[in-house]
């Protein structure tokens, strides 16, 4: 997962509590296809640790380590690096790790939020019912969605069956006109024949 050892043991302790909490609401819990830390500038876009499914919707969870930002004091080797190459670029900040998590949440429609991360007056573990409470939510608007769906797709089927019987029937008529008028015409010109036939001069 990336994280340091100091808070290896909390951010396991704090999973297990939200899957032991989602699994008694009914959910199942998966493992992830993380593969260790993302980089940095990429961490927000990295895949899932692990996954938590309810109602066939699949709600990924990205635990990451915060990391505190300080202002970069240049080395001598790096001021002279830089007079030296022209490329050379020295890093305005220094990224360390800290005892901060931060739980990411994709997938789903989001309702409270996508994010929760430890606070000063409010860790993670007392923010634990909320996030539960989240995927309990996404798992609701997911059966909404599909019931909504299949109601969709059941009217277009009535309408396409009605569209069907509807053309079958105007083309049943129209059959029925055509075949009619066929009909008046041919007996108009047999009368018409005779008619003449009779009157001959």
């Amino acid at each position: 997962m990336g994280l340091t050892k100091s808070i290896q043991g909390r951010a396991l302790r704090i999973i297990q509590a939200l899957i032991t909490a989602t699994e008694a609401q009914g959910h199942k819990a998966a493992l992830g296809t993380a593969q260790g830390a993302p980089p940095l500038r990429r961490r927000r876009k990295a895949p899932p640790h692990f996954s938590i499914t309810t109602q066939g919707e699949s709600v990924g969870f990205l635990v990451l380590q915060e990391q505190d930002r300080n202002e970069h004091v240049p080395t001598d080797k790096e001021l002279a690096d830089a007079k030296k190459y022209s490329w050379m670029r020295i890093a305005r900040f220094d990224y360390t790790p800290s005892n901060r998590l931060r739980f990411m949440l994709h997938g789903g429609n989001p309702h409270r939020a996508s994010e929760w991360a430890d606070l000063p007056d409010r860790p993670s573990e007392d923010q634990l019912a909320e996030i539960a409470q989240e995927v309990g939510l996404r798992s609701e608007a997911a059966e909404r969605k599909r019931r909504a769906d299949q109601q969709a797709r059941e009217e277009q089927q009535r309408r396409w069956e009605a569209a069907m019987h509807e053309a079958r029937t105007a083309y049943a008529h129209a059959y029925r006109a055509k075949h009619l008028e066929k009909q008046n015409v041919r007996q108009t010109c047999v009368t018409c024949v005779e008619y003449a036939s009779r009157y001959r001069p």
